[in-house]
């Protein structure tokens, strides 16, 4: 038998047998379970954060409309009394 040292054989050959070992191999699917759900959990919870700033936001813009609605309106009532009282 001969033993060479070919590079691509031997990288195909110890990538196979490490496949093999983690793919049976419990710990390294229950490590990666536990990635899996710790990366799911940190987005969700980035995500409620993010989506309680943005109501907040929503809320405050909402509050800026009304006020300057009742300006627009307050100096169109304005406007209109000044004509009213030049004729």
């Amino acid at each position: 038998m001969k033993f060479g040292l070919d590079r691509d054989t031997t990288d195909d050959y110890v990538f196979s047998v490490v496949n093999e070992v983690v793919k049976y191999s419990s710990y390294t699917r229950e490590k990666f379970k536990k990635l899996i759900l710790k990366d799911t959990s940190t987005s969700t919870g980035i995500s409620k954060k993010r989506k309680s700033y943005l109501e907040r936001q929503k809320i405050k813009d909402s509050k800026d409309l009304s006020i300057l609605q009742e300006l627009i309106s307050d100096s169109n009532m304005d406007n209109a009394m000044d004509k009213i009282s030049q004729k």
